[in-house]
């Protein structure tokens, strides 16, 4: 996979999900003067043709997968828990059945990245 993710807490319960991935081949192929690393190509998935529901056009976002998530508790604001995952397609319809395993089964982590998940392929692709 072309996608690398981290996720950082530190003792006072600040945290960070980060995601980097750069699509398809190695993104746009531009490596920033001293960085080392190619910029993503996202954009990519906008459509060109006039009407579709991702049509590059004005006020418009296209469909991607970079989903680095921080879930809290909406009564306290605390943690609950950092999470990504890979896989295309999947990553958005994995992050659901990540957190409902977490909020609604009460699963630690690792049996909720442990336990099989489901991916409905998509009908749209731009």
């Amino acid at each position: 996979s072309c996608t690398v993710s981290f996720q950082v807490v530190d003792g006072c319960g600040n945290a960070v999900s980060a995601l980097q991935s750069n699509y398809m081949g190695f993104g746009t192929g531009i490596v920033p003067a001293d960085c080392g690393f190619t910029l993503h190509n996202r954009g990519l998935n906008f459509s060109m043709q006039d009407g579709a529901p991702n049509a590059l056009a004005p006020r418009k976002r296209p469909y991607h997968t970079i989903l680095p998530c921080v879930l809290t508790d909406v009564a306290s604001g605390d943690l609950v828990a950092t999470l990504s995952n890979m896989g295309g397609y999947m990553q958005p319809q994995g992050h659901v059945q990540l957190v409902c395993k977490l909020v609604r089964r009460r699963m630690c982590p690792q049996e909720a990245v442990d336990t099989p998940r489901f991916c409905v392929s998509p009908l749209f692709q731009g």
